[in-house]
């Protein structure tokens, strides 16, 4: 069964936007959870806060995963951490029905976003109101 194709020697495929998103979650969370040597952070449910707030802080630029963070700093116009880059996942890898064309298609951000607003008891309603444009500040700023 003769292929003109070589697996041995193709070039290897670059990872999506999903698979790089997977990778760095793993990253953090062999950080976090089994080469943690801090006492604050390195039991639960500290260890669980901390892994959460990496997350936020990774993904969606946010200080923590709180209601606060979120509330304070979710909005539009705030000031994410240094070095955050909300351009640099797109919806390479997801679900064809989450698919955006760019830009705001950072679909990591998005699923972070929801890991957050269920984590922290923020709600889907406040949530889904700050993907609209159209949504007001009561809707973008409710628990």
């Amino acid at each position: 069964m003769g292929s003109s194709f070589d697996l041995k020697n193709a070039a290897p495929a670059q990872p999506t936007d999903c698979q790089r998103f997977a990778n760095i979650v793993d990253d953090i969370a062999n950080a976090v959870f089994v080469n943690n040597r801090n006492p604050s952070t390195n039991y639960w449910p500290h260890n669980v806060n901390y892994f959460m707030d990496r997350l936020a802080q990774r993904f969606t630029g946010m200080r923590s995963a709180t209601i606060w963070s979120a509330m304070l700093q979710g909005g539009t116009g705030h000031t994410p951490i240094e070095g955050f880059n909300a351009n640099e996942f797109g919806s390479g890898g997801f679900q064809a029905n989450f698919f955006e064309a760019p830009p705001g298609n950072n679909q990591v951000r998005h699923a972070v976003g929801g890991l957050i607003a269920g984590y922290s008891g923020i709600g889907l309603h406040r949530m889904n109101a700050r993907e609209s444009e159209h949504a007001t500040w009561k809707e973008r700023h409710q628990p």
